[in-house]
């Protein structure tokens, strides 16, 4: 398999992962919510749990907002320049997995890999006329 291919293989892996993630908070958001209408413990305060649970709901939208532009981008099917915050998708996507990560004792590395970075430069270059 050559270079390129692994790269594009990684890069699916990637957008796979960061998709698959949303999963897990809206498992959370949803159970928050059935408690909160089953006044559960302290589910009971909704006042206070609403708008936790809007925060997350929004940085969910905005993630996927993001990795459905990125997925665009690569089908090459915009017609207009989009600004993307790469630095942003990476910070959402580590933030969800850290409530994971730390349930498995296992430990998340923010910094990029040069190898990463090649995966989304691949993908944007072969996007860009």
């Amino acid at each position: 398999m050559g270079h390129i291919d692994e790269l594009n293989k990684q890069r699916q892996h990637f957008f796979a992962t960061a998709s698959h993630e949303l999963k897990t908070p809206i498992t959370i958001i949803k159970g928050q919510v059935e408690s909160m209408i089953m006044e559960i413990g302290r589910y009971k305060d909704t006042r206070r749990i609403l708008p936790e649970t809007l925060k997350e709901i929004e940085n969910m939208e905005q993630l996927v907002k993001e990795i459905l532009s990125i997925s665009k981008l690569e089908m090459n099917t915009t017609n207009h320049t989009e600004l993307l915050s790469l630095s942003n998708i990476l910070k959402r996507v580590y933030k969800h997995l850290i409530p994971l990560a730390n349930e498995k004792h296992i430990r998340i590395q923010k910094n990029i890999s040069e190898d990463v970075m090649m995966i989304l430069w691949t993908a944007f270059g072969k996007s860009s006329p």
